[in-house]
Parts: structure tokens; C-alpha cells; sequence
């Protein structure tokens, strides 16, 4: 989709478009190292849409969860850096950055890392409504840092986040086994049998 933006965009010279196609091709094709290459092609020749170097951004953060890589990770917050720079309400930047922060925080186990995911997250807007992957993430991110920082309500937070990620896709057990965990805690120390009940239900899914 964030694609077809940039195809429509009249700013787009012919050499920048046949960067772009191609980048979008190897994506496709799970050749991100490739598809990242011709995208940083394309930047060479307009280094002024944030769409592209979200794009970019979007491509270095596949390469670096898949690798574990904090440089690559680290090249992703570059570009939607940039990208913010140009245009800071831009639809696809906060969810993204979110994501590749917590990544990032993921690995290095960083407080404050976890703290700018949670505040990109927040600025995802629409796409947390329909967007189940992007709550889980959301959820996660708001677990660790209740974790590192023995804050209830940060766990609390995470739970609403897990129960959005399954309402919008039934087929997310993880959600299910985390709402789970959650409503297990809850049921046991409230001893409320209709939360343990809820609880092996979501169980039981997940």
C-alpha cells in the first residue's frame, strides 16, 4: 500500500521509479538485503519523500529482526527519523518506528528504549484499531517495561492490548496464552473463579 503512494507520487524521475519496482520485486521475493540496496538507489536520487525512506526504513527493519542485528535496527530508526523530519504525521511512520524500537529494545534490553516504543505506539492511531499484530507488539512492549519497572499498570495496559490483538484476528494464540497469563494472575489473587474460568477459555484457544 505505502508502495502505490509512492508510485502515484508526479515527484518520481524514471531512474527513482525503476529503483523503486525493482526494490519492490526482490521484497517480494524475500531478497531484502537486495531490495534495500536499489532502495538506497532510490534515495540517492530524492532524498526529500518521507514515504521512500520509510520505506527504506520498513525493509532495514525486516533485515534486522530477522538477523537480530542492532546496526541494521539501528539504520531503520535512522530513516524514519528522517522521514519524520519531512513529514511527522505521516500514517505509516509511528507504527513502524514503534516496532523497530522495541526491537531494538528487545535486544538491548533498554528502559528507555522500551519507553519511545511505547510513545511511538501511542501515536499509531487508526492502525491500532484494525491492526492485531500491531497491538500484540504494543502489549509486549508495555509487559517488558512493566517487568523492568514493577509497574501494575503498565502490565494492566498490556492486557487491553493482547485482548484487542484476538478480538481483531481469533487466530492470534499468543494473545490468547497472554490474556491468559494475565487473567490467571488476576483469578488467583482476586481467588475469582469466573477469571479463572475466562482464563482456561482463553487457554484452551491458545
Amino acid at each position: 500500500e505505502l508502495f502505490e503512494i509512492l508510485k502515484t507520487k508526479n515527484i518520481l524521475d524514471k531512474k527513482e521509479t525503476l529503483y523503486l519496482n525493482i526494490s519492490k520485486l526482490f521484497f517480494e521475493r524475500k531478497e531484502y538485503d537486495k531490495s534495500l540496496e536499489m532502495m538506497e538507489k532510490a534515495i540517492e536520487q530524492n532524498s526529500k519523500d518521507e514515504n521512500i525512506l520509510i520505506y527504506a526504513g520498513i525493509i532495514s527493519l525486516k533485515i534486522g529482526k530477522e538477523k537480530n542485528n542492532i546496526e541494521v535496527l539501528e539504520k531503520s530508526l535512522n530513516y524514519f527519523n528522517q522521514a519524520n523530519t519531512i513529514n511527522p504525521s505521516s500514517e505509516y511512520l509511528n507504527s513502524n518506528w514503534a516496532i523497530a524500537l522495541y526491537e531494538l529494545a528487545k535486544i538491548k534490553k533498554d528502559e528507555n528504549l522500551y519507553t519511545l516504543s511505547i510513545e511511538k505506539f501511542e501515536l499509531s492511531g487508526h492502525s491500532l484499531e484494525s491492526d492485531a499484530e500491531l497491538n500484540y507488539l504494543f502489549g509486549l512492549a508495555l509487559k517488558e517495561l512493566g517487568k523492568i519497572k514493577t509497574n501494575l499498570s503498565l502490565e494492566i495496559r498490556s492486557f487491553e492490548h493482547f485482548n484487542k490483538a484476538k478480538e481483531i484476528n481469533p487466530k492470534n494464540y499468543a494473545a490468547h496464552l497472554l490474556v491468559a497469563e494475565f487473567l490467571l494472575k488476576k483469578g488467583m489473587f482476586f481467588k475469582d473463579f469466573n477469571v479463572l474460568n475466562e482464563c482456561y477459555e482463553n487457554l484452551k484457544i491458545g
